[in-house]
């Protein structure tokens, strides 16, 4: 079992989560990395298949990147959001 939490204050957001890699009782890793930085204002807590995650947040700094460059300007933290919905309902 995953557990991640996220507390959003006026100054910004803590992102928090354990380090187990486990299915059931059975313990596959001890430390495992399960918060992502898309840049350095932005951050994702991931839960379930660290494969699926994993490439979940490569997809997204690409994408964020390749928008950011034919805008001009940043991605923002909403957009983000949005942009790994996306994804997400798209089926990856």
């Amino acid at each position: 079992m995953t557990t991640t939490v996220g507390i959003r204050s006026k100054d910004g957001v803590v992102l928090a989560a354990d380090k187990r890699a486990s299915k059931g009782f059975f313990v596959g890793s001890k430390v495992v990395q399960k918060i992502f930085s898309l840049d350095g204002a932005t951050a994702v807590a991931i839960a379930g298949a660290m494969s699926d995650a994993e490439y979940l947040v490569n997809l997204a700094k690409a994408e964020r990147r390749l928008l950011a460059l034919r805008r001009g300007y940043p991605v923002s933290v909403k957009e983000s959001a949005k942009l790994i919905s996306n994804i997400v309902y798209s089926s990856m």
